[in-house]
């Protein structure tokens, strides 16, 4: 075994915070905490000790990623009960804030160190942009990888950093596997007709999604004012922010549906789906919270709630989602980052095409299911995610893991029949050879989006 095992203390593997009480957030009722009882932990060489230790069958797990969403904005309409599904999961659940300081504030490099539960100068994640990064460069297995090596059936939908799509024990859609150009962009490539059909035949759901956000798709209508360049750019802003809008919609409608065709025939025991919107949206959309004085009023009240909007689509969407889960499902909400608006939108900061919206040092991460503590709130580092996840799957968690499982979100009965197996690691990941140009995988219309969100320069 090595040294740096020996050297690991109870301390360091297990999250011993305090639990702290959400003040604000009154709508939460909170558990007293229990001293942390003496863990056993035992030392072994190799990963599969731990199903050996734990015969039971592993519980499900359905992890939803969603891109930006803010503690700030999660509690207060949790508190309004605008959000009644997150809201739901956090009491019958545990929630933290997670932060999200990995030295990179680029969601490629965060996502990553989410599902390896490491830094980016291990996993390799290190370029500090959105551009298209190859899963090749991943050198690290994420929990798709390690899940399937023990048999586990998984599936991931639209998650970034995942082409070319891996030959998983399951289902890997990459974020391009609706670009049927794009060689590589899903696994199996069976799957490529039955999910386009199944998309081409729920043309109304998607449609209806569409409708349901019609007053913010369309345009004023008025004539710009002429002598007046502030508001003239702000127009042009104003349509960009629409077409981001449009945009996100799309993509995450689409992978929202697609999850429900994989999810309604087949059985997973690691399920996972990536949502970008809520991230793009408040990007775009938070220069009309306290709005400077060229923003007309009526735009002001009226794409002032479309934000709010959004979060609310998603959590209609989890709530869906959540009838596929069974009695033994745990059910993970995680984002990368929150936003805020950090600057005040100048005319100089409009004339440059600065974003309101900003990233936040601080995600969130929800787990709720069987063993789980009711009403508990925590503050956890985004590296914990991935190593909680491998232990409440029955797996041992590797020394060269940066996080630590979060046992004071389990039961206490739970973690002293469940002990935490170590070893020493999982290895690097078999990755799919292509010879397709990354820089072909970007649209002309998708390069504009992101620089319009200000990921590319």
């Amino acid at each position: 075994m090595r040294s740096v095992i020996r050297a690991r203390s109870l301390f360091s593997l297990f999250d011993g915070r305090i639990a702290i009480p959400l003040g604000v957030a009154s709508w939460l009722c909170f558990a007293a905490v229990s001293p942390c009882p003496a863990e056993d932990v035992n030392r072994s060489s190799s990963p599969a000790a731990a199903l050996q230790t734990h015969p039971r069958k592993s519980p499900k797990i359905i992890l939803i990623g969603v891109d930006g969403l803010a503690p700030d904005y999660l509690e207060r309409w949790s508190r309004q009960g605008r959000l009644p599904c997150l809201s739901r999961l956090m009491k019958n659940g545990s929630y933290y804030k997670t932060n999200v300081d990995i030295g990179i504030g680029f969601s490629p490099a965060i996502w990553t160190s989410i599902l390896t539960g490491q830094r980016p100068e291990k996993h390799g994640i290190t370029i500090d942009s959105f551009k298209d990064i190859p899963s090749g460069a991943r050198q690290s297995k994420a929990l798709w990888n390690i899940f399937g090596d023990f048999g586990l059936r998984v599936a991931s939908v639209g998650h970034l950093v995942t082409w070319p799509a891996e030959h998983v024990n399951g289902v890997m859609l990459s974020r391009h596997y609706l670009q049927e150009t794009v060689p590589g962009r899903l696994y199996p490539e069976e799957l490529s007709a039955p999910i386009t059909k199944y998309l081409s035949d729920r043309q109304s759901e998607v449609e209806g999604v569409f409708y349901r956000f019609r007053r913010y798709l369309q345009p004023s209508g008025k004539k710009q004012p002429e002598g007046d360049p502030v508001r003239a750019v702000y127009e042009k802003e104003k349509g960009t922010d629409i077409e981001t809008l449009r945009a996100v919609l799309r993509d995450d409608t689409n992978n929202y549906l697609t999850s429900v065709f994989l999810l309604r025939d087949n059985d997973y025991d690691f399920f996972t789906v990536y949502f970008g919107g809520c991230d793009q949206v408040a990007h775009r959309f938070l220069r009309y919270e306290n709005p400077e004085d060229y923003i007309p009023a009526p735009d002001a009240a009226a794409y002032g709630k479309v934000l709010l909007d959004y979060y609310r689509l998603i959590d209609g969407w989890i709530e869906s989602l959540l009838r596929f889960a069974g009695p033994d499902t745990m059910i993970v909400v995680c984002s990368d980052h929150g936003l805020r608006k950090k600057y005040p939108m100048t005319e100089a900061r409009l004339g440059q095409g600065k974003v309101p919206g900003s990233h936040d040092l601080t995600g969130v991460f929800i787990v709720s299911g069987p063993d789980v503590k009711k009403g508990y709130y925590s503050r956890a580092d985004i590296l914990d995610i991935a190593p909680t996840l491998l232990y409440k799957m029955g797996l041992s968690i590797a020394a060269d893991l940066d996080g630590r499982v979060l046992s004071d979100c389990f039961e206490n009965n739970y973690r002293f029949t469940h002990p935490v197996v170590l070893t020493d690691t999982y290895g690097p990941p078999v990755h799919q050879p292509c010879d397709f140009p990354v820089k072909n995988l970007a649209s002309e219309g998708e390069l504009q989006k992101l620089k319009a969100l200000g990921y590319l320069k």
